[in-house]
């Protein structure tokens, strides 16, 4: 299976804090996508796809959100044999952006990334070696 996932980044430093701008370029982002699978307190994800980006992607200084696009692939069969039918329908849904309201017990389907970004900005390159999460949202692109 294979989808495209827009992932919205947004460059912090305008210069409102009296700092100048800076342009900084993505120059590798690892990741791996999960899938929800359990609510409530024993909470629990399920590794659906991993990537690497490597090139060169500008992030501007003006406060807009550049979209990413990456190109996600998974094994369906294998994840259908981990999550079952049900679970399938869910990640599909969720790839979709339908389930982003209807979370129930019926619906776990939410997807979540955990990157590990390097950056390259006038000052070097950065890299968040211990990763972080980013909760997936869905929305129409405006």
């Amino acid at each position: 299976m294979d989808f495209n996932l827009g992932l919205g980044i947004k460059n912090p430093n305008i210069g409102s804090s009296g700092l100048p701008k800076i342009d900084i370029t993505l120059t590798s982002l690892d990741y791996d996508v999960f899938m929800d699978t359990i609510e409530g307190v024993e909470e629990d994800t399920v590794q659906v796809a991993e990537g690497l980006f490597s090139g060169a992607f500008g992030i501007g200084d003006e406060g807009e959100i550049a979209v990413l696009g990456l190109d996600v692939a998974f094994d369906g069969f294998q994840i259908l044999g981990i999550l079952g039918v049900d679970g399938i329908i869910d990640l599909a849904l969720a790839i979709g952006g339908i389930d982003g309201d209807i979370r129930d017990e019926d619906h776990l389907g939410r997807l979540q990334m955990f990157m590990v970004p390097t950056i390259d900005t006038p000052l070097g390159d950065m890299t968040w070696d211990d990763g972080f999460w980013v909760g997936l949202d869905w929305t129409d692109g405006s």
